[in-house]
């Protein structure tokens, strides 16, 4: 169906006329373009393309006259009106309008008289072109997928409390309480108030090996001894002459169990001197009462304290002894990780070195109750070891802080700002427990 044919300009009728000519008037209109209608038709679907394009010619001359009767109704009432009165254009709006300026190569003048504004309002939007903000005429819509300023400062105070900690880990603590951020993520939020940590090498990386391997089935399958040293003062290496100070009061030794399938702390001991295999058989027993249960391997490297003694001891429990490979780092892999996050993240941290072998013992426990029960471990998929020692299953409301992102399901959507909420367990600064609440 083609277009309307223009209107007329209307016109006052004569004096005396009745009040039905008026009607009669649009009558006739109407029918005057129905009939136009019925014969364009024939022209639009002939068979004749000179013909089909004159019709569309024509059906364009018409819908432009028209567009320009309908402006010039809607200026002359805008003009009528007092300009204090009049809508103000929306800042896109006023963009839209320089920019036909500019296509049609209008002055300040033309456009102030097709738009019913004043020369100066034109002037004034000219230089408001590089401004910003909610009346900027050039505004971008954040991505959908921006988080808020909040979330941002969550990840900040995350860091904040614990320096030790990376994007990985933080993003996993987040997940615990809702807020799934990628680790990139973390990256970017942190980049632009931390300074750049130094590169540096993978610590006790779990390298390639060949031959036969132990894996871990269940909890209490699997479990990994080894012993540390944890220097009271001073700076030393561990080699001649300074290895010579590695006891008390200079240094103590702390034994660990660690269990592979969990990556629970099972048994633990701190010795002023370096234990023997008998000290080392004595954690164990206490380890297994702790568990209620032997392990069916254990790994360890090929020190004195794990011959002899050692030996019977798994003969005696029906446990298989297993040993690392003789001089390659990373055989032990799992228990010098955690002897690793221990030093970095509680023992190089300490304002004060204790000089009591009780202190050390509270901090080791300490540290101990918050890595099993608060830290996650990216082994285990952000869950804490003792979540799988007790095969606990969390469920946690995953949080879509991001108004105009798509939700998944099950997801709840908030609008209130979240904060950071911190306890220290048993009054330590390095041990934080975080807690993800809504803004009071």
């Amino acid at each position: 169906m083609s277009r309307l044919p223009p209107l007329p300009r209307t016109t006052p009728l004569p004096n005396g006329w009745r009040a039905h000519a008026a009607s009669a008037a649009l009558h006739a209109v109407a029918l005057a373009r129905f009939a136009l209608i019925h014969v364009r038709a024939g022209f639009d679907h002939g068979p004749v393309p000179r013909a089909r394009r004159a019709s569309e010619r024509d059906a364009t001359a018409a819908a432009l006259a028209q567009a320009r009767e309908e402006a010039r109704i809607l200026r002359a009432r805008m003009e009528r009106m007092d300009p204090r009165r009049r809508p103000h254009y929306a800042p896109e709006e006023r963009l839209a309008i320089l920019l036909l300026r500019a296509a049609a190569g209008w002055t300040a003048a033309e456009t102030a008289r097709r738009f019913a504004l004043t020369e100066a309002t034109i002037a004034s939007w000219m230089l408001a072109v590089h401004e910003g903000g909610e009346s900027a005429l050039v505004r971008f819509e954040p991505p959908v997928n921006r988080f808020p300023q909040f979330v941002a400062e969550l990840v900040r105070g995350i860091k904040a409390t614990l320096p030790t900690l990376g994007k990985l880990k933080i993003a996993q603590m987040l997940a615990r309480h809702g807020v799934h951020l990628a680790a990139s993520t973390v990256k970017r939020m942190l980049a632009r108030d931390v300074p750049p940590e130094r590169p540096r090498a993978r610590e006790h990386a779990e390298p390639k090996r060949t031959g036969r391997v132990v894996t871990a089935r269940h909890p209490h399958h699997v479990w990994h001894v080894d012993l540390t040293v944890l220097p009271l003062s001073g700076l030393w290496v561990p080699w001649l002459p300074q290895s010579l100070a590695q006891r008390w009061p200079f240094a103590v030794w702390l034994a660990c169990v660690v269990d592979h399938a969990s990556r629970s702390v099972v048994g633990w001991s701190v010795h002023r001197v370096e234990p023997s295999a008998r000290d080392v058989c004595a954690m164990l027993d206490a380890a297994c009462e702790r568990a209620g249960r032997g392990p069916t391997h254990i790994v360890s490297d090929r020190g004195a304290q794990f011959q002899g003694a050692y030996r019977e001891w798994c003969a005696r429990r029906g446990t298989k002894a297993r040993f690392g490979a003789l001089g390659e780092h990373g055989s032990i892999a799992i228990i010098e990780r955690f002897f690793g996050s221990l030093k970095r993240e509680m023992w190089r941290v300490l304002p004060l070195v204790p000089s009591r072998l009780a202190a050390i013992e509270q901090h080791v426990a300490a540290y101990v109750e918050w890595y099993d029960a608060h830290r996650p471990h990216q082994a285990l998929g952000g869950r804490t070891p003792r979540e799988v020692c007790e095969g606990a299953r969390v469920k946690v409301t995953r949080l879509e802080p991001r108004a105009r992102y798509p939700a998944r399901r099950g997801a709840k959507r908030i609008k209130a700002p979240l904060v950071l909420r911190t306890e220290r367990l048993r009054g330590q600064p390095h041990l934080p427990v975080f807690h993800v609440t809504k803004a009071a």
